[in-house]
């Protein structure tokens, strides 16, 4: 997926306008996207300063769940917490220390496909 692309590019400044306009162009002719996109979608956030905020990090995330009905993966969870650890914001770094949490409950009450590891803790 170019997503994925965009979000390893060292091209921080464009990355997370180009990784959107493929979303959109993704969206309009009727494909899907997957957690490995909304993934791509978070760290391409993390990655822009201009971008990115609790508030679009959040929203990328809410779409996911609310919007199309995924359910967060490891993957995209550790993404999530990255994003919101590399927000400028006064309470990212809670939020950030809330999705693990998140994380930890999810994987207590049985959602094995999503478990906090070195990778969830080194993001905050």
């Amino acid at each position: 997926m170019h997503t994925e692309a965009w979000a390893n590019s060292s091209m921080e400044e464009v990355a997370s306008d180009r990784a959107q306009r493929l979303f959109k162009w993704m969206l309009d002719f009727g494909l899907s996207p997957s957690t490995v996109t909304f993934t791509a979608m978070l760290y391409c956030l993390a990655r822009n300063e201009k971008y990115c905020t609790v508030e679009s990090v959040q929203s990328v995330f809410e779409e996911l769940e609310i919007k199309y009905g995924l359910r967060p993966t490891t993957q995209v969870m550790n993404a999530y917490v990255h994003a919101l650890a590399s927000c400028n914001d006064a309470d990212a770094a809670e939020l950030a220390e809330e999705a693990l949490y998140k994380m930890e409950e999810m994987y207590e009450n049985g959602d094995k496909d999503v478990a906090p590891g070195v990778v969830t803790v080194r993001g905050i």
